[in-house]
């Protein structure tokens, strides 16, 4: 089924709390815009760390859910830094271009030629879920609507005492790009979003049903390593 997607704007952050708070951020600003079911009155929030605040209705089981959705992406990002990410990756180097394992260590040092280790698409999808028959039974059957694609990678600079300042109000700029880009096109592309329901999920949530993803399909370490095989080094 065809759904609407919308890329925001790439963040770069010095470290991991960092980027916790920035997604939380973004995904209470995309799942307060889309609220369609709520009667809840706004309330802000600050974000911390930076001086941005954004708005998010009072409703306990969507904190928890935006919570528990990034710290599960934080841990899949990390999962490329591990030894057992690695070995996973060059397992899967191995059966794609039919290279020995030690080779593959050897090119060009892949463990620091492969760029954006800390990197990743932090991924936030709307979706309905419905009763479908199945023969004698039912089985619900979920439906994405809408997503949303947040880039996202941790910067390994050296950061100097006469740098963080500036670098602290160039990435609360960056926050406040993105959030702004979120409210601009919550309100332009609208005909997509399916008519309101009066089911469980979206009574207890006040808004459609979501789930936060670190996104498979925008796997950066695998497509920085493909860029690399393209031309492999003559092996010493």
């Amino acid at each position: 089924m065809n759904f609407e997607v919308f890329v925001l704007p790439a963040i770069e952050v010095q470290g991991t709390g960092a980027l916790e708070a920035i997604l939380q951020g973004v995904f209470h600003t995309i799942i307060f815009n889309r609220s369609l079911y709520s009667k809840c009155c706004p309330r802000e929030r600050e974000m911390d760390i930076f001086e941005v605040s954004y708005a998010v209705s009072e409703n306990k089981e969507v904190d928890k859910l935006v919570f528990e959705g990034i710290r599960s992406f934080l841990r899949k990002m990390d999962e490329g830094k591990t030894k057992t990410g690695w070995d996973n990756l060059v397992g899967r180097i191995e059966r794609s271009y039919e290279l020995e394992s030690k080779y593959i260590w050897e090119m060009i040092g892949l463990r620091l030629r492969v760029s954006q280790l800390g990197s990743g698409v932090a991924c936030l999808e709307f979706y309905t879920v419905k009763d479908e028959p199945w023969g004698i039974f039912k089985y619900e059957k979920k439906t994405i609507w809408e997503k949303w694609k947040v880039p996202v990678s941790i910067s390994k600079r050296t950061i100097t005492p006469p740098q963080s300042s500036e670098i602290q109000a160039s990435q609360q700029e960056m926050i406040r790009h993105c959030l702004t880009q979120i409210i601009k096109k919550v309100n332009t592309k609208r005909s997509h979003i399916p008519p309101k329901e009066a089911s469980k999920d979206t009574k207890r949530l006040g808004c459609s049903p979501f789930a936060i993803k670190y996104d498979e399909s925008s796997n950066s370490i695998w497509d920085g390593v493909k860029q690399v095989l393209k031309n492999p080094p003559k092996l010493m």
